[in-house]
């Protein structure tokens, strides 16, 4: 096997690379620390850096307040359903405006645009008189149908089918009989798989980390998210900010996990729209 030294080239770069991923990870180190140890390890000055033997108890406490499993299944269910969802809907209406010609075109994309503006948060309100008008409150469901379309996925995917979608190589589909569907399905969507993947990762994320709407919109343990289930460690009277801490990590891990296992293909796929595009 060969063993490459190429970092010996260039000390200096390598050398800035390792302390800014060491400064990155030093705060998931630093939950840990404050997690296994006592509620007065947060204001010790200065700053204690060697995790204490209170790990057991204070995973005891978190669990106290929530199942962890059935937090990451509820949280893990919301994500994936939401991501899937939002890269067909995404791709799909990218496809269209970037490669179908009808009257409206670029007015209609203009009308999206203007959405990309309005934050989702002024439809909170309205969004839960929906919610609650169908009988959804409180259901994994209500968490997942208000994102499954998404104007910056359109956006993104749109912008991806116009650099690697040639148009000529749907004319040609065309010719040979193929539907709609056919064409996006066989040939444009496997062109855009990197941008596509880029915006899974990057709505899963979001999916995970949202915490006001599902805030919310549930109200049973059996129901919350991982963002909602940490909200419930913080006990305004005496809160324990090892079980804060320790919490936020263990909701923090899949995510780490996910992104050591997909950086490759993560930043590939960014690197694509970025020469691309």
């Amino acid at each position: 096997m060969k063993i490459s030294f190429s970092w010996l080239k260039q000390p200096s770069l390598y050398g800035m690379l390792i302390i800014v991923a060491l400064l990155s990870l030093f705060p998931f180190y630093w939950m840990y620390v404050i997690g296994s140890s006592d509620n007065s390890a947060i204001a010790t000055i200065p700053p204690t850096i060697v995790p204490g033997n209170n790990w057991p108890a204070n995973f005891a406490q978190i669990t106290e307040m929530f199942n962890i499993w059935t937090v990451y299944r509820n949280s893990f269910i919301v994500a994936a359903v939401t991501a899937i969802l939002q890269v067909f809907t995404s791709t799909l209406a990218g496809f269209a405006f970037a490669k179908l010609r009808f009257r409206g075109n670029q007015a209609l994309f203009g009308v999206v645009m203007v959405f990309l503006m309005i934050p989702l948060q002024l439809g909170i309100i309205p969004l839960y008189l929906l919610m609650s008008k169908i009988g959804l409150v409180d259901t994994l469901a209500a968490l997942i149908l208000p994102y499954v379309v998404s104007v910056f996925g359109v956006f993104w995917m749109r912008q991806a089918m116009l650099s690697n979608v040639p148009s000529e190589l749907i004319d040609s589909g065309a010719v040979d009989g193929a539907g709609f569907f056919r064409i996006y399905w066989s040939l444009a969507l496997p062109l855009v798989r990197s941008s596509a993947f880029v915006l899974l990762l990057f709505t899963f994320l979001t999916a995970w980390n949202d915490f006001a709407w599902p805030l919310i919109i549930t109200q049973t343990p059996d129901n919350f998210t991982a963002q909602v289930a940490v909200s419930q460690l913080n006990s305004a009277n005496n809160p324990s900010y090892p079980s804060i801490l320790g919490g936020s990590l263990l909701m923090a891990l899949p995510l780490i996990a996910m992104f050591i296992v997909t950086a490759k293909q993560f930043v590939a796929g960014v690197m694509d729209g970025a020469v691309k595009g």
